[in-house]
């Protein structure tokens, strides 16, 4: 990677995490700097620094987002299957290559609990109790957010259930 005296790339990973997408952290790191470039010339300081990047990471995000939902909408042929921003749906649900970028576009457009239980459970790899355990349960949501997450992303637009709402399972 080239020099990234801002900490770009590990600001993006970590703004990835907070939001839950599948977003490649490379290809934000690329729209990133060019973006900061781009807005250095007239940022004087105000908003703060760190806020000012954040608007920069979440403006890029959502682009990137927006990129392959319009590359899915059009039906344009993904460049190279194998592309490291689809690995980890690969990796982690056994979705086929050619089908990553729409599992992508389906997994990004589900509300943001969601995505975080499923990044809790398939890939920070803790248990459902754990992470119920964090103030994200009960039980029965967690679980019915993880088969909401799995059929809708596994489904590639077959399935259309709305989202589990915490408040049905509550006692």
């Amino acid at each position: 990677m080239e020099s990234d005296p801002l900490d770009l790339h590990e600001r993006g990973v970590e703004r990835i995490w907070e939001r839950a997408l599948l977003v490649d952290a490379t290809r934000l790191f690329e729209k990133v700097a060019a973006n900061v470039a781009y807005h250095a010339r007239r940022y004087r300081g105000e908003p703060g620094f760190d806020e000012w990047i954040g608007a920069i990471l979440d403006l890029a995000i959502d682009e990137l987002c927006e990129e392959d939902r319009w590359e899915e909408l059009k039906g344009l042929p993904v460049a190279d299957p194998e592309e490291p921003r689809y690995a980890v749906l690969i990796d982690e649900t056994g979705i086929e290559e050619g089908c990553a970028r729409k599992a992508c576009v389906l997994f990004n457009s589900l509300p943001v609990e969601e995505r975080r239980t499923f990044y809790a459970v398939f890939i920070d790899l803790k248990t459902i109790h754990q992470h119920v355990a964090q103030g994200n349960g009960p039980p029965n949501w967690v679980v019915a957010q993880l088969e909401h997450a799995i059929r809708t992303i596994s489904g590639l637009g077959s399935y259309d259930a709305p989202p589990p709402k915490r408040e049905d399972f509550l006692p």
